[in-house]
């Protein structure tokens, strides 16, 4: 079940640059962060 497989590695990612991002850019972390966020959500679906 491929899907069930790339559906935690996509959300660790994800959580990874989040995590860089907020630390590189603590200021705009917020906002981009919430787009950044529910972009690869939709995609994801």
């Amino acid at each position: 079940m491929p899907p069930v497989d790339v559906r935690p590695v996509a959300l660790t990612d994800v959580a990874m640059l989040l995590a860089h991002a907020a630390v590189s850019r603590p200021g705009t972390g917020g906002g981009a962060s919430m787009s950044f966020v529910k972009a690869p959500l939709s995609g994801l679906g």
